[in-house]
């Protein structure tokens, strides 16, 4: 049993195959479109009754953020997908990390193929980027999503500027819709690159523990105004609003590090 399959808080979603046509996101990123095939419930907390992606989102108040993992950018043919899910409070500078995931997405996770990662909260779609190229085995491991909330309501998910880890000649296109298209920063309306770290400086990197800073890791801001039209302050926060020289300091200590036990880790720090 790979080690991603006993996570413990977690929500493993297999994809059902009526879920399989999956409209692509808009080219507009706060009009991303949500899977049409069949109704689709988003990214909602399922202990809450009749919780649906009406749910306005409130500074302080906990709020829904999904990280889906699939085999594939195509999902028009059916996916292996997995959801993992996270209930932080909105505005607060969040961090989901997977401890181990690197070396089971290298190993058994998806027979050690692709891996596609996508974030969802209430109704809304990011576009998808990859994490993992079996071909190149190259990890691309840097990922903040930023949830874009207009008096509560959630209109879109875009990614931050991951090219801001490394210089030119480590950055490549990352970013596709759902039919498996790849994005650039003009078709998609948003950053569609990332830096990546090579399978062997993954390895090296791998702790005693079996974990590694390529693990899956991914960190949450939010801008736009709350349900009370307060105006959301974490974006600002977010890596590439800071000069290259301060990135690394601020991934050791803006939000720190634990050596917890293997499964999902959930972290936030306060603006």
């Amino acid at each position: 049993m790979s080690r991603l399959s006993v996570l413990f808080t977690c929500l493993l979603l297999p994809f059902m195959a009526a879920q399989g046509q999956t409209a692509s996101p808009s080219v507009t990123p706060t009009e991303t479109s949500s899977p049409t095939a069949t109704p689709w419930g988003g990214c909602v907390n399922p202990n809450v009754e009749d919780s649906d992606g009406d749910v306005k989102v409130t500074i302080g108040k906990p709020t829904y953020v999904c990280l889906n993992i699939a085999n594939t950018s195509d999902w028009t043919s059916g996916v292996s997908y997995q959801r993992v899910s996270l209930s932080p409070k909105a505005d607060q500078y969040s961090r989901l990390r997977v401890p181990g995931f690197y070396a089971d997405a290298v190993g058994t996770l998806f027979n050690g193929g692709d891996i596609f990662v996508g974030a969802a909260s209430s109704t809304s779609l990011s576009f998808l980027r990859n994490f993992y190229n079996k071909t190149t085995q190259k990890v691309y491991p840097f990922l903040t999503a930023i949830i874009d909330v207009r008096d509560g309501i959630i209109n879109g998910i875009t990614w931050d500027d991951a090219c801001v880890f490394c210089g030119p000649n480590e950055c490549e296109e990352i970013t596709y819709n759902y039919n498996g298209i790849s994005q650039t920063t003009e078709s998609s309306g948003q950053p569609s690159s990332g830096c990546f770290a090579t399978a062997e400086q993954c390895n090296d990197l791998l702790g005693q523990n079996g974990t590694s800073t390529c693990d899956l890791t991914l960190y949450v801001v939010w801008t736009g105004t709350d349900a009370k039209r307060r105006a959301f302050q974490s974006s600002a926060s977010r890596f590439s609003a800071f000069p290259p020289q301060e990135i690394q300091n601020r991934i050791k200590s803006l939000i720190p590090q634990r050596n917890g036990r293997r499964g999902m880790e959930m972290e936030v720090t306060d603006l």
